[in-house]
């Protein structure tokens, strides 16, 4: 029997337990997930906010905030314009993800946006090179327990992932993987960068 578990973000106009020596936090947009090999570093509790500037939410960015934004769990950002327009993520698997999403989803309406709130985990700091960290929902479903052999995980920066297993051959595992998370891939209409999926090591 093939079973599967797929999942990603929803996006709309809207101490760790292992790690590596922590690097300088990175710029908003400095990327650091790896395309391929490296370690998961994972971080304790939920996620917390943290205001990065004051600022004033409007009833409707207040509603969004609290009970969507909120509710995806980090890895988060929440972008702002002048004027009151914004765009968010939530539940992407890095910081720099979330920050880029935002920015482009409140760019579409507006060119002077910035990063106003960051949701992520209250003990976070910035993981070094060849580290992938995970979304929420991505870490829970790492930590399961073992699901058996032939199994395999598949995640991408933009919250996507895949979790298979029951198959056949690690091969069989590793490709239902791919095409599952690659099937949960955000499909916006934003400049974004690429953000494939990628098969995690040590699942």
């Amino acid at each position: 029997m093939l079973l599967s578990l797929a999942a990603a973000i929803v996006l709309s106009l809207a101490p760790p337990l292992t790690s590596g020596a922590p690097a300088a936090p990175p710029d908003l947009l400095a990327v650091n997930y790896p395309a391929k090999g490296g370690s998961v570093v994972q971080f304790a509790g939920p996620g917390t906010v943290t205001w990065l500037q004051p600022v004033k939410l409007g009833a409707e960015a207040r509603d969004v905030f609290d009970n969507t934004f909120l509710s995806q769990g980090y890895y988060g950002a929440w972008a702002m314009a002048p004027g009151g327009g914004y765009g968010y993520a939530s539940g992407t698997g890095s910081i720099e993800a979330a920050n880029e999403i935002a920015l482009a989803q409140c760019y579409s309406t507006n060119s002077s946006c910035e990063i106003v709130a960051v949701l992520q985990p209250a003990d976070f700091v910035a993981p070094g090179p060849g580290t992938f960290t995970l979304s929420e929902a991505m870490t829970t479903e790492f930590n399961l327990p073992d699901r058996g052999p032939f199994r395999a995980m598949a995640v991408s920066e933009d919250g996507a992932y895949a979790v298979v297993w029951g198959h056949a051959s690690q091969g069989e595992a590793d490709a239902a993987a791919r095409s599952d998370c690659a099937s949960q891939l955000l499909q916006l209409d934003l400049d974004l960068r690429a953000m494939p999926c990628i098969l995690l090591p040590g699942y």
